[in-house]
């Protein structure tokens, strides 16, 4: 048989003797750990009563019959509230806003409504009953991934400032357009050994990125040990974490002297400076306003006082914080005027309601007092919804309305004596400005490279991009000269990613070698430049 004929030249066939390495993309992730509650609010058809009440007569009601499922209020029963709507006699059509601990009591989940209301007058007949509350939610140390608003109000009930975990999570998920885990604790006891416990042990199997607890009460010093702890070389979960602990004011917050705020921020200085870590960012102020429409009852100051007391020890009534009107407003009835930013204290709050504010329904909108801990929720947002490297230093966040405690209390000096000592201060340059964070500094100041969250950020993230690439060739190949040579090229295309991505400025190889002692190891040692942020620009003007 006669062979093919081919025609004289040179063949080359092409055989890979080496691998191309499968880049892994870490993503930072953030957690949000606080406590959840389910609120029945009052303007649902559902929080309207089976029976109706009629004047001259007590009325009894179980919140069982209001939600069969989420009805406990016990320690919260100051938080219960109560619409009348009249459908028969002289009280047809009217609507009344009870008062709580005057017109009726709340005992062991069950509301008793006064014979005889004497808040107000009410009209002769017969009313709606509707009922609003804060119930505890049955969950214990649960870790859950929430992807959209409807899962924010499906696992933790609905986003109201007064349901920590909800509305943290929502601030997390509005500064990041990204999915936010959350590990919900249990409502039955609120303690800062059951927070610290819980993300010792819940979180320990997640690798999440940056954990923000929605409470003051916690330890920073605990969350130090954790967050060095997860991000140990052995436990390989790169981790900071965010804390807003209370000040000590002392007095009504807006009448300290100068001598007493400069006191209160070197207080502050030496208090986080004490933490020293680059894993940690205490945040300051420790009060915030936020744009809330909810019913007038909830607006007392009293009542918000009480919504916040589990997770701070704050009192609102003796620092005289008060939520304010937005927008200025006009009783139809007595022609008087209040103006945008009015305090809403007790008295004013009664003149507007019985003026008709918030019609029948009592919804208002109104600048709500809120915790600070919720802006450790906008910042782990912000922090995984950014470019590993991108400096947040003036990056602004969205949710809140105006900072209490910050710009408008003290002076460029005070802010300064506190952010020496490693504090990162939320500021506005006005109340008609956005929020913005004053300098991105962890509470290790002893170099720019600890105290620049981007610098630390950037680090974990190369770290973690590291550990991931190499980790699939872990226990498959001998330990030899073509397998070290093989992870110098996988090193090799790490560095472009990293560089070219601008995570990092650069990256080399300093030596890859087997370990004498411990002969299945292999000993890498690499060099990192990081991206430093701009901070300053110095300027020297001739004339």
């Amino acid at each position: 048989m006669a062979r093919v004929y081919t025609k004289p030249g040179v063949e080359i066939t092409q055989i890979q003797n080496s691998q191309t390495p499968i880049l892994a993309t870490p993503e930072l992730e953030a957690c949000i750990v606080g406590h959840a509650f389910y609120w029945q609010d009052i303007s649902s058809e559902s929080s309207i009563a089976s029976t109706k009440y009629t004047t001259g007569t007590q009325y009894t009601l179980a919140l069982s019959g209001i939600n069969a499922n989420y009805y406990d209020v016990t320690g919260d029963e100051d938080l219960v509230i109560i619409d009348l709507f009249g459908v028969s006699g002289a009280g047809t059509g009217n609507s009344y806003h009870l008062v709580n601990g005057t017109d009726f009591t709340v005992n062991n989940n069950t509301v008793t409504i006064n014979a005889n209301i004497t808040s107000t007058t009410v009209a002769t007949g017969t009313y709606l009953v509707k009922v609003g509350f804060r119930a505890k939610k049955p969950v214990l140390n649960k870790f859950n991934v929430i992807e959209s608003a409807s899962d924010i109000e499906l696992i933790l009930g609905p986003s109201v400032s007064w349901n920590p975990l909800a509305y943290g999570a929502t601030l997390a998920m509005m500064n990041s357009n990204n999915t936010i885990n959350i590990l919900s604790l249990s409502a039955s006891g609120i303690t800062e050994t059951q927070c610290i416990d819980a993300i010792n042990n819940d979180l320990a199997t997640h690798d999440v990125y940056v954990i923000a607890p929605m409470t003051h009460k916690i330890d920073p010093s605990s969350l130090v040990i954790h967050c060095n702890n997860m991000s140990s070389p052995t436990v390989k979960k790169e981790r900071i974490a965010l804390v807003n602990k209370e000040v000590s004011y002392g007095d009504i917050i807006y009448n300290l002297d100068a001598t007493e705020r400069a006191n209160i921020a070197t207080s502050i200085r030496d208090t986080n400076s004490a933490y020293g870590s680059k894993r940690l960012f205490s945040i300051h102020p420790d009060l915030a306003y936020t744009v809330e429409t909810r019913h007038v009852s909830t607006i007392y100051q009293s009542w918000i006082n009480n919504s916040f007391d589990p997770f701070m020890d704050k009192d609102f009534i003796s620092l005289g914080i008060y939520a304010k009107l937005i927008s200025d407003l006009v009783i139809p009835s007595t022609g008087k005027k209040y103006k945008a930013g009015t305090d809403l204290t007790d008295q004013v709050l009664n003149e507007l309601i019985a003026g008709g504010w918030g019609g029948s329904d009592g919804k208002v909108t109104v600048l709500a007092p809120v915790p600070g801990f919720y802006y450790c929720a906008q910042l782990a947002g912000l922090i995984i919804g950014t470019h590993p490297s991108q400096p947040l230093t003036n990056s602004t966040v969205v949710g809140l309305s105006r900072t209490i405690g910050s710009w408008d209390l003290f002076t460029e000096t005070n802010l300064n004596t506190m952010a020496s000592g490693g504090t990162l201060i939320m500021t506005q340059n006005s109340y008609s400005n956005p929020i913005y964070i004053r300098h991105q500094l962890s509470t290790d100041i002893t170099s720019i490279a600890k105290q620049e969250l981007s610098i630390t950020k950037a680090l974990d993230y190369t770290a973690k991009f590291i550990r991931e690439t190499l980790s699939p060739y872990i226990g498959k190949y001998n330990i030899n000269a073509n397998f070290i040579k093989l992870i110098n090229s996988i090193l090799t295309g790490i560095k472009r990613v990293l560089v070219t991505n601008g995570v990092i400025n650069d990256m080399s190889v300093l030596s890859i070698k087997q370990d004498d002692i411990n002969p299945d190891t292999i000993l890498i040692e690499i060099n990192i430049l990081p991206a430093y942020p701009v901070n300053y620009i110095k300027i020297t003007l001739l004339f």
